[in-house]
């Protein structure tokens, strides 16, 4: 009994594809919707029901077959599924908001953080013109954590806690953007930022000791120092942090980083050196190196005998002496800023261009994977724009190639693929056996056409390309567009 229900299933599966092919949308329809009364679950013809109805303009019953089919799909775990099912939501109706939040969460959880925060930052403008500022903040929020290290992101947060009431939020979001900044060695900014949070709340004095320990601990004690004076002058309890400050309890500039010191190890040690001059200097030594590390690199003594030695010792002294200067031109060459005039804007704005900057490397994987996703549900143009732009990375020009040669001769535009199969073949990455592959395809799609490989006299192949039809230079150029935006 079982089996005859599946052999009417597909029996009216078969007849529904025919009346697709036949050019009648509504009858095959029709037919979609008997299998889903008996099978409410099957996503594959959910996914055709949506198409069938975007076709015929019926976008409300689209919306709701393709939302069943993306939470099944999600509920299954093929979340690149899911993803491509909700962005065809997106495109018939864009007011679902919650579709968009559900294709955020969907594409965070993918690692797709420059998408899912395209997303989250239209859900927070939509509440931001409702003026739900709880939602938009939820939304920011999300943000946050998906790019930590852009402090651009973490300002917008923190003056969104401003505007809720919400000032130890922002001091959390302050925070962080000072460790941010002090990572990056960029101690005089973030003593700026938190000198400008301090206007916030004075009496958060756990705030600036947390600060002062970044900066001194980083090897920042002047900056240190000045924070402190601007905490004292905002709030005269901040004083007591003084005294410890200079009892050590809070931050101790004299205490050298661990890094900082430099042991000889008794293997480069010549036979039957005595090595107890050296273990009696280092304790004289090494604060003098930790403290003032450039005038010290020069004038130690044990270090200059080493430096002189000609018995094949490391040159220690001479490399050290080298890292320093390289360090102090580098220093001197980076021009000072007129940071007592910046906003906190233009303070975090270099580091949120490096944010971005190395997150965009992650995006081609990415995008030949959703690529691959649309190309297997038959969402051509999707898979296109996707595959376009993996191809900018030469990894994946080869495959892209091929693959976007397959979706243009199912659109029927040969000559698009051809092109690609010809951009393909150039790629310096290119080994024999992918070549062969594609040379196979273009000799396939060539012959498809009615012409021969390298055949002479053929306006269509002179100069070594293929001319384009104006439909599909038009076609070319939806593409191009696309693929920017």
């Amino acid at each position: 009994m079982a089996a005859m229900k599946d052999q009417k299933r597909q029996e009216l599966i078969h007849q529904a594809e025919e009346w697709v092919r036949r050019g009648r949308p509504k009858r095959a329809l029709a037919l979609y919707l008997k299998v889903l009364k008996a099978a409410p679950d099957d996503t594959r013809i959910l996914n055709r029901a949506g198409d069938l109805c975007a076709r015929l303009s019926r976008n409300t019953e689209a919306v709701s077959f393709y939302r069943r089919a993306a939470r099944i799909f999600a509920e299954q775990g093929f979340h690149d599924k899911a993803i491509a099912l909700c962005k065809m939501v997106i495109r018939l109706d864009p007011t679902l908001i919650e579709v968009m939040e559900t294709l955020a969460k969907l594409q965070a959880g993918q690692g797709m953080v420059h998408e899912a925060v395209s997303q989250y930052e239209v859900v927070g403008e939509y509440y931001r013109k409702l003026k739900q500022l709880g939602r938009v903040i939820e939304a920011q929020q999300a943000i946050v954590e998906l790019q930590p290290n852009d402090p651009s992101r973490r300002l917008e947060l923190a003056n969104l806690h401003q505007q809720n009431g919400q000032p130890q939020q922002a001091l959390a979001q302050y925070r962080a953007i000072s460790a941010v900044l002090i990572s990056h060695g960029r101690a005089e900014e973030a003593r700026q930022v938190c000198v400008k949070a301090l206007a916030i709340d004075a009496g958060d004095l756990d705030f600036v000791a947390e600060v002062l320990v970044d900066l001194s601990s980083s090897g920042y004690p002047e900056e240190a120092g000045r924070l402190l004076e601007a905490a004292m002058a905002a709030n005269p309890e901040a004083r007591h942090l003084e005294d410890r400050l200079r009892s050590g309890s809070v931050v101790s500039v004299e205490e050298p980083e661990e890094p900082m010191k430099f042991e000889l190890p008794a293997t480069e040690l010549p036979p039957g050196e005595d090595v107890g001059m050296h273990e009696e200097a280092a304790p004289v030594a090494e604060p003098e190196l930790e403290i003032e590390l450039p005038e010290a690199a020069a004038e130690t003594p044990e270090l200059n005998v080493i430096a002189e030695s000609g018995d094949g010792f490391i040159d220690i002294a001479a490399e050290l002496q080298a890292e320093l200067e390289q360090e102090e031109e580098w220093q001197e060459a980076e021009p000072a800023s007129p940071l007592d005039t910046q906003s906190l804007e233009e303070l975090v704005e270099g580091l949120s261009v490096e944010a971005t900057a190395c997150a965009a490397d992650e995006d081609c994987d990415t995008h030949f994977s959703l690529g691959i996703a649309y190309q297997d549900m038959d969402l051509i143009d999707e898979a296109v724009g996707q595959f376009q732009k993996a191809a900018k990375d030469p990894r994946y020009l080869v495959e892209c190639a091929s693959r976007l040669a397959r979706c243009f001769v199912t659109k029927g535009y040969p000559k698009l693929a051809v092109k690609w199969l010809e951009k393909g073949l150039e790629s310096p990455t290119l080994v024999e056996e992918m070549a062969e592959g594609l040379r196979a395809q273009l000799a396939e799609i060539r012959e498809s056409e009615g012409e021969e490989e390298g055949e002479e006299g053929n306006p269509a192949n002179e100069g070594g390309s293929t001319a384009l039809a104006p439909d599909e230079v038009e076609v070319l150029a939806r593409l191009s567009e696309m693929e920017g935006s």
